[in-house]
């Protein structure tokens, strides 16, 4: 998914049944990062959908972006509170004992 299908969503979503901590996020990047990780848990895909990076980010650059990502609170947060959603879903366990 493109940053602009991630924007479309995010406007087509209805924000208000989001957890709290998926609605404070600083940034719509920020927010498409989290949505397309819970999807997938694919960091370095979820940084590039996100729109994170430049034209010339590698992959490698894109893993680094996603690991930066995942080690801020607000973000593993987020993936925790969208996760615990998810029946069955080990990633809020996951989210929870790396902190």
């Amino acid at each position: 998914m493109s940053l602009t299908e991630f924007k479309n969503e995010l406007d087509k979503s209805n924000a208000d049944l989001w957890p709290p901590e998926v609605r404070e996020l600083n940034s719509d990047r920020t927010r498409a990062f989290v949505l397309h990780y819970v999807a997938h848990r694919q960091g370095a895909a979820a940084a590039r959908a996100a729109g994170m990076g430049t034209a010339e980010t590698t992959a490698e650059g894109f893993a680094k972006i996603a690991y930066q990502q995942l080690c801020r609170k607000d973000v593993a947060d987020a993936i925790a509170a969208l996760a615990r959603r998810q029946v069955g879903s080990p990633a809020a366990h996951v989210v929870t004992a790396t902190r």
